[in-house]
């Protein structure tokens, strides 16, 4: 049995939880499906901008030097798996963090905003370049498009990044990763559903 003094501090232990638990979730931004806060706190953020870096760098190597630093380099928004038609404020500091780190890597980036409907998928489920975005002036000097999607799970986000060569729609670059979902990485991902 316990004395008051100790019915007291486990009381006030059980509303500390559930005031960190509760009080860590940004207004309007929906908690992971199966997520208790008493049993799972969320899980700590990465560096977006940081992790960025390291992601570009192994998407460049992974061309294996099929793409040179002179050439323009375009960069579409990330768009959401689930409707290439949308994203979120995840997908679209995506996309400026990878052309920032594109650029500081020395690479010819165009400042444009690039949108995913210039961007349609094949049977294959491969990106290709469409002819409107071929029309377009600006960006028949293009070598390639850095275009991709991201997925939101349970825990963590999907993300699938391409290299796309200009000329032919040919893949010739690719990096996947995946990040965990804490406070910062959620709110980011709300409103998924947003048209571009």
């Amino acid at each position: 049995m316990m004395i008051p003094r100790q019915r007291s501090v486990f009381a006030a232990c059980i509303v500390f939880l559930l005031v960190s638990a509760t009080g860590c979730q940004p207004p309007g931004a929906p908690a992971p499906r199966n997520w208790n806060p008493l049993f799972d706190p969320l899980p700590a953020d990465v560096d977006l901008s940081r992790h960025t870096r390291f992601v570009v760098e192994r998407l460049v190597a992974s061309t294996q030097q099929r793409i040179n630093r002179r050439d323009p380099i375009l960069v579409a928004t990330v768009a959401n798996v689930d409707n290439l038609e949308t994203s979120s404020t995840f997908g679209r500091i995506l996309s400026e963090h990878i052309a920032s780190q594109l650029a500081q890597l020395g690479y010819n980036v165009s400042e444009i905003k690039l949108r995913n409907n210039f961007l349609v998928r094949n049977k294959a489920g491969e990106f290709m370049i469409s002819r409107d975005l071929k029309n377009l002036k600006w960006a028949k000097s293009a070598q390639a498009v850095v275009t991709g999607t991201y997925g939101a799970g349970n825990s963590v986000v999907f993300v699938s990044l391409r290299v796309v060569r200009f000329s032919d729609s040919q893949i010739i670059g690719s990096h996947d990763y995946s990040l965990p979902i804490g406070m910062n990485t959620r709110y980011l991902l709300r409103g998924s559903s947003a048209q571009f």
